[in-house]
């Protein structure tokens, strides 16, 4: 979640202390953080809690696709999220999702799908947890900032692999701007 939500200053060093002294369990923990929880770990001042705490902040509303993607779902990538939004419109919605949807959706397969539903099951209590701390944007808004999946690459998938003149990064972006997958 530290990871994908981008809170700054926020190292494995500082989540052990924390797990360490009883104060952070389940991701939404570290929405209740207060200064002295910091502050009174070894080797982090009252400072360095405040800037910390900044950077929490920063990160209590984002758009779903970044929360879907930070939650740490098992098949659930930043990419994968972006197609769900796409489709879905609804993190509420993604709890009933049924295999049967998320395979026929470009770039998922049945294995992908069966995996995606089990993990939602498996995480759903902390997905509505953490959705009770952090302020998820419309996803209807979201949807449509998503780039359109039509082009003359549309329907194709692409898979860059061994040494390029172009980098790989570059092709990829390309792709997706013409419609196409990367895989």
């Amino acid at each position: 979640w530290i990871k994908v939500a981008e809170i700054d200053d926020f190292g494995e060093s500082l989540a052990e202390a924390l797990q360490n002294a009883g104060k952070l369990d389940r991701m939404q923990d570290i929405y209740g953080l207060q200064k002295s929880d910091i502050a009174s770990l070894e080797g982090w001042g009252a400072k360095s809690a405040e800037t910390i705490l900044q950077n929490i902040k920063k990160t209590a509303s984002m758009d779903a696709i970044k929360f879907l993607a930070g939650i740490g779902i098992p098949g659930i990538s930043y990419r994968t999220a972006e197609e769900l939004v796409r489709h879905f419109r609804s993190v509420p919605r993604l709890q009933v999702a049924t295999e049967e949807e998320i395979k026929y959706l470009r770039g998922f397969s049945d294995v992908s799908a069966a995996s995606i539903v089990k993990g939602l099951k498996e995480y759903w209590p902390e997905v509505e947890s953490m959705m009770g701390v952090i302020s998820i944007t419309s996803i209807e808004d979201e949807a449509s900032k998503l780039p359109t999946k039509n082009g003359p690459l549309s329907g194709m998938s692409f898979c860059f692999t061994g040494a390029m003149s172009t980098p790989r990064a570059k092709l990829q972006k390309l792709v997706e701007e013409k419609g196409g997958i990367n895989s």
